[in-house]
């Protein structure tokens, strides 16, 4: 069978990829190594949320670890981070998938159609508290 036949395979298949150990993907899912071992191995299934930070942290599509398949392989796209969430991440121990959901938060609010249908980001930039507060907000954990 081949490695990238199963779910677990292309968890595995895609950290070994980007050069990963298990603990920092884990850490960057917000899950135990030993839970992350299980999954690769197809011992145990996830759920929705995980599967989702596990994506989010490995830059894949659900489509992809979920359905494999070489025609909706993942692609690298290069994504821009704001200082000031960089900053606001790094002082609050925010998680890699967290801090890519504010950005996608920040995008999807902010973000305006023009009159020929693409998206134009705004030219304001958000303060180091915008994105603690927008954190909080999100994700009530303090």
């Amino acid at each position: 069978m081949e490695k990238t036949s199963t779910i677990g395979g292309r968890v595995a298949f895609l950290r070994e990829k980007r050069k990963w150990t298990q603990k920092r993907l884990a850490q960057e899912a917000g899950i135990s190594i030993t839970f992350l071992s299980e999954i690769e191995n197809d011992k145990r299934t996830m759920g929705s949320e995980v599967l989702l930070n596990i994506a989010d942290a490995l830059g894949a599509t659900l489509d992809y670890i979920i359905k494999g398949g070489t025609s909706n392989a993942p692609t690298q796209e290069s994504i821009t981070v704001p200082p000031e969430l960089s900053q606001a991440a790094e002082s609050e121990g925010w998680t890699y998938p967290r801090m890519m959901t504010l950005l996608d938060v920040e995008r999807s609010v902010l973000a305006r159609r023009s009159k020929e249908g693409q998206v134009v980001q705004p030219t304001d930039k958000w303060t180091k508290q915008q994105w603690i507060d927008l954190y909080k907000h999100l994700f009530n954990d303090e």
